[in-house]
């Protein structure tokens, strides 16, 4: 590990003041211009290792001159790019305001401040993607702020580092779990839009003064944003105005195309509300209401249902019918219902008073964890495809290394899907931490075997 001493010149011209903070990837040091000594630098040097292979170091060395080109007040400049066999470094702007996560730690912040706060940042993220830069790890220690309360970003691209020294770990994830997209979580990928969940995230916390999650474990953690959906802003926070709410949570919307497509929108939303005027609301046409809104009663001439898609609208005027009426509209919907309840016991019985729903039970004998291994013969080849389970306070969830196959969850029947196909899990043994049964592909009725053999955390 490097260190630098106060006084110390490096590389023939910063010269350092002191160390200012230090992470999992380097340390920052505070220095000054030896030519300009009034023109201050934060030095960021990574630890010797960090970059292991040539095309990583490459990588990382585009990422930093491409972020040459990102000239916005939001962004912190980089200055100098430092290129070692041994190490590598670069100077950025200094800020010398502190980090949002220093600024959240006081607790819920005022709403307007929050919304100057997200309308920055989400500027500076514009400024990022329209460059091609993917930030992938945003959190508030990546948020600095000035004396004068002005946001920058930082740190972007060092994210991509990182993952290229996991790239021979499977399923290894970069970033931050309380702030990974969902469709990242799920499938390994994500673009810009990704940040833009991270950006609601934060936000919903400088807002609350809560995480939007109540897992307590990074696994959990993961695995809750796919299947759960968190506590409405306004019910936790019921100061935050509604127009506010609504901008943050369509950003950490867990559907990708609902979320806000560029954070240029999500700039553009702040400032109609700061000018007093209504959000853009996005109606999609597949939108579901909840149970409890099919007896909120209001008015037929509701200037809410005028510009919807014609489905939108319709639904939206029964749900303004005098209660009565909807429940004899809606004796179909009763009956429809109480058939898929008794369906439902059906199959928990089945699964209590027999051995369906004895490999769950079993795997949740497992720590939590994700636990990986592989699945032999099940597409009556020689194939092997790799293979996940995840076991977590919500559930057993696994995944099966082919293309469109995700994170599912396994059902009271032992079954998962993956894209139209859907197979069944049997467990033969279970010892510790390892596992081994058979999976079946119910469609062609092929059998193959499966294992896990280590736990990734």
């Amino acid at each position: 590990m490097i260190e630098l001493e106060p006084g110390q010149l490096f590389g023939g011209r910063y010269k350092v003041i002191r160390q200012i903070g230090a992470g999992g990837m380097g340390a920052v040091y505070l220095a000054q211009d030896s030519r300009h000594e009034d023109f201050l630098v934060a030095l960021k040097v990574l630890y010797p290792g960090i970059i292991k292979t040539r095309e990583a170091r490459e990588r990382f060395r585009n990422e930093i001159v491409a972020s040459y080109r990102v000239n916005h007040r939001n962004v912190v400049r980089a200055y100098e790019y430092f290129d070692q066999e041994d190490f590598q470094a670069y100077a950025m702007e200094y800020v010398d305001g502190g980090d949002l996560f220093q600024k959240m730690r006081a607790g819920p912040l005022p709403s307007m401040e929050v919304a100057d706060i997200l309308k920055q940042a989400a500027s500076g993220l514009a400024a990022i993607h329209e460059v091609g830069i993917v930030h992938r790890d945003l959190k508030p220690e990546n948020i600095l702020l000035t004396s004068k309360g002005e946001v920058k970003i930082t740190d972007f691209g060092v994210a991509r580092l990182q993952g290229s020294n996991t790239l021979t770990q499977a399923g290894a994830m970069v970033g931050t779990p309380k702030y990974l997209a969902p469709e990242y979580v799920e499938t390994g990928e994500c673009d810009h839009r990704g940040d833009i969940y991270a950006l609601g995230v934060i936000a919903y916390e400088l807002v609350s003064g809560i995480s939007p999650f109540r897992a307590d474990s990074k696994v959990s953690l993961m695995v809750e944003r796919l299947r759960f959906n968190v506590e409405p802003l306004r019910r936790v926070a019921p100061h935050c105005p509604p127009p506010l709410a609504h901008v943050i949570q369509r950003a950490m919307n867990v559907s990708v195309v609902r979320r806000y497509p560029k954070a240029s929108d999500i700039v553009r939303d702040i400032e109609l509300i700061e000018e007093g005027k209504e959000p853009e609301v996005v109606v999609q046409p597949n939108t579901f209401f909840s149970i409890s809104q099919l007896f909120k009663g209001s008015r037929e001439d509701s200037p809410a249902i005028y510009g919807l898609p014609g489905s939108a609208a319709l639904m939206l005027k029964d749900l303004q019918r005098p209660w009565w009426k909807r429940f004899l509209y809606s004796k179909y919907t009763v009956a429809s219902l109480l058939i898929l309840v008794c369906f439902s016991l059906g199959i928990l019985a089945k699964a209590l008073l027999t051995d369906s729903g004895y490999s769950v039970g079993r795997l949740s004998r497992l720590p939590d964890g994700i636990y990986r291994g592989v699945v032999s013969g099940v597409m009556a080849d020689a194939s092997e495809y790799s293979f996940r389970i995840w076991r977590t306070k919500e559930g057993v969830f696994v995944m099966l290394g082919k293309s469109h196959c995700g994170v599912q969850p396994l059902s009271l029947e032992n079954r998962f899907r993956c894209g139209d196909l859907e197979f069944e899990l049997t467990v033969d043994s279970l010892e510790g931490e390892k596992a081994v049964g058979t999976m079946r592909e119910l469609s062609w009725g092929t059998l193959g075997t499966w294992n896990i053999l280590a736990r990734e955390g």
